[in-house]
């Protein structure tokens, strides 16, 4: 097997892999349904997200720890984990063979040369950075899940995706519950923002249909003191656009 076919079947089954997790990721009963696979773990390979975390909160939780894993791996290899790992690093090559594929081999190699505007993108990464780092004093923000890939690609399968396919029928013969109907359909549209996690994931369970009693892993992760499950405790502030 060379490199480059390797490297492709390294690809394709991380692309899968997000998609596995992003289904696993709806509510239900099934083997499939948050019946404790990893789904965050993708996310908790993104070094960004850690730092980001790290500086609006001034906390390291414990799974993203696995940044540093993605670091060490990029310090001893290179950007093995974007042209190897990351799903989104896989469709944006798949994207671009798609629309040079027709291009002689000089032509491919000008398009991908490096060009000063790309600068840009340095800018708007400190700006992210330097609004986390604000968090703490009032005065900024977590905005870094916008743009960073990781969170970009999966939150897309989730919101766009996952509910096109389920209402165009391709899960007819093994179906995904009725996440993205009705209830979700609103929480799809609504945005719960807070510190404490596990009052977040109760007040969005209220969003799809459900209570936090549903939810078994909230309960937990309350027992764990990891927070609360009594959002309205905390006496959450609702913003209209």
């Amino acid at each position: 097997m060379t490199i480059r076919t390797a490297r492709r079947v390294s690809q394709i089954f991380f692309v899968l892999l997000l998609v596995w997790f992003c289904v696993a990721a709806t509510l239900g009963d099934r083997f499939w349904q948050l019946r404790g696979w990893p789904v965050n773990w993708l996310l908790d390979l993104d070094p960004l997200a850690g730092l980001a975390t790290l500086l609006a909160t001034r906390t390291l939780y414990a799974g993203l720890l696995w940044g540093l894993a993605t670091v060490a791996l990029t310090v001893v290899l290179g950007r093995v984990f974007c042209g190897w790992v990351c799903p989104f690093g896989a469709m944006h090559q798949f994207v671009g063979w798609l629309g040079r594929r027709r291009l002689r081999s000089k032509l491919r190699v000008e398009a991908n040369r490096y060009r000063p505007a790309q600068r840009f993108k340095y800018y708007v990464l400190a700006a992210f950075l330097a609004a986390a780092a604000l968090a703490p004093f009032g005065s900024g923000t977590l905005l870094i899940g916008l743009l960073d890939p990781l969170p970009l690609v999966q939150r897309s399968v989730n919101l766009v995706l996952l509910p096109l396919a389920e209402r165009s029928g391709a899960f007819a013969l093994s179906p995904l519950p009725r996440f993205y109907d009705g209830a979700g359909l609103i929480a799809a549209r609504t945005l719960v923002v807070g510190t404490d996690q596990v009052a977040v994931d109760a007040c969005g369970a209220t969003l799809l249909g459900k209570t936090a009693a549903d939810l078994p892993f909230i309960a937990k992760a309350e027992a764990l003191g990891l927070g609360t499950a009594d959002y309205r405790s905390l006496a959450p502030a609702e913003v209209s656009a």
